[in-house]
């Protein structure tokens, strides 16, 4: 499986030559995660956080979605970051660097991308998560890989660090979900994307996902009503 860093629940826990990060239970676009060092005091944990070691390295996001016609989960783009420095490797993201998150702006540097090859055993690995989330619509994930990654390398499973997943992605800012494969879905030419140059990659892109959604799928409920149960249908 994938290889995730300790989750820790106590400050006694913590290494004090080690860097950590305290990050909420339940959040996304780097809200509430902070550095923390067991030599400097802090507050208490409360019962919706954790803390975790460090990762170093670059970022990646594995950008995953239910196919209609596999019935399974595939990866539509798997993306890793540029880095411009050395710091870049070792810092936390802030929020307002994030083009995908609300609290974005554009006076902060943003971070640069590129596109990663996903290998065999990185998609089987998806499509496996994706069943454990009762194959629902969209999610991705969010990792690190080692600083000296070479990006025409085929990225695999034991390669990344995992560290969260975003079963609630935001679409619009995130151009990362724009594939050939929306195209291909949503039975219209890969050339109409030249037809409309005042959308963005992610507005194109939720636009593509909302007409493959209403078109090819029905949410319903499992016997007992307590698991969602994603279905297909055929094109309207």
């Amino acid at each position: 499986g994938f290889a995730i860093p300790d989750t820790l629940r106590s400050w006694s826990d913590l290494d004090p030559d080690v860097r950590y990060v305290r990050k909420p239970v339940n959040g996304g676009d780097s809200k509430g995660i902070k550095f923390v060092s067991k030599r400097v005091p802090t507050k208490e944990l409360h019962q919706g956080e954790f803390v975790e070691p460090f990762v170093s390295g670059r970022d990646v996001e594995v950008y995953c979605m239910f196919h209609p016609r596999k019935k399974h989960h595939v990866v539509l783009n798997t993306k890793a970051t540029i880095p411009r420095c050395a710091e870049d490797l070792d810092r936390l993201h802030r929020t307002e660097t994030k083009l995908s998150s609300d609290a974005f702006s554009p006076d902060i540097d943003r971070l640069e991308w590129t596109d990663v090859r996903a290998d065999v055993g990185l998609k089987r690995a998806v499509g496996n998560l994706g069943a454990l989330f009762h194959n629902t619509f969209l999610f991705r994930i969010d990792g690190r890989i080692p600083p000296d990654r070479e990006a025409r390398e085929e990225l695999g499973l034991h390669d990344m660090v995992f560290l969260e997943i975003n079963a609630m992605p935001t679409i619009p800012g995130d151009g990362g979900w724009l594939s050939n494969d929306l195209f291909n879905l949503a039975d219209i030419a890969i050339g109409a994307r030249a037809k409309r140059p005042d959308l963005s990659d992610g507005e194109i892109a939720l636009r593509l996902l909302l007409l493959i959604w209403f078109s090819r799928y029905v949410q319903s409920k499992s016997d007992d009503g307590k698991k969602p149960v994603l279905e297909t249908k055929s094109p309207i």
